[in-house]
């Protein structure tokens, strides 16, 4: 099973005008209903190395709080060729520290870690050519992104087809409520 670990994200006003923005543009976006920011990347686990990822992650998530996620900024990653990616990232330290406890714990599941450092994002697009001057245009705009409460990690499963991928849930996993 083609596995990653996640914080979904809803699709709010600001987020909705960047998409719009993008198809304007005629690039084809990520469905709305599949954002999300990847914490960790398994790639395909066997059902036995699912169970122990589950627990693992559950033991994380008992220790962590739940957030405010504030997305800060559009931005992207560039190919050579020009493709890349389109994203809005985040500042956030809750997101970085619970990527960072995920990577070193299912290093000892055998999953290896991570090589390129982290980078709080969520990607919203993926055009194959002028990915400088995408950025360069989005970025003469002005995206004010509403802050979203963060409560749960989830573990999800990808199946790729040729009209993009296909996320389900496997399974969610709470944050700690703060106590005000």
């Amino acid at each position: 099973m083609r596995t990653f670990i996640s914080l979904n994200v809803s699709c709010t006003d600001s987020i909705s005008r960047l998409l719009k923005d993008l198809n304007d543009l005629k690039i084809k976006t990520v469905d709305p209903n599949q954002l999300h920011i990847t914490l960790k990347f398994l790639g395909d686990v066997d059902e036995s190395t699912v169970d122990k990822v589950k627990t693992t992650v559950d033991s994380i998530c008992s220790d962590a709080y739940s957030f405010d996620l504030t997305l800060t900024d559009v931005g992207s990653f560039s190919r050579k060729d020009g493709s890349g990616i389109v994203w809005i990232g985040s500042d956030n330290d809750e997101v970085s520290t619970i990527s960072k406890k995920l990577d070193n714990a299912l290093f000892e599941l055998g999953i290896p870690k991570e090589t390129k450092p982290f980078k709080n994002h969520i990607t919203v697009a993926r055009p194959k050519y002028n990915i400088k001057q995408i950025t360069n245009y989005l970025n003469s705009k002005e995206y004010v992104f509403e802050k979203q409460q963060i409560s749960s990690v989830f573990l999800m499963s990808s199946v790729l087809t040729k009209n993009g991928p296909i996320y389900k849930i496997e399974k969610e996993f709470s944050l700690r409520m703060k106590l005000l």
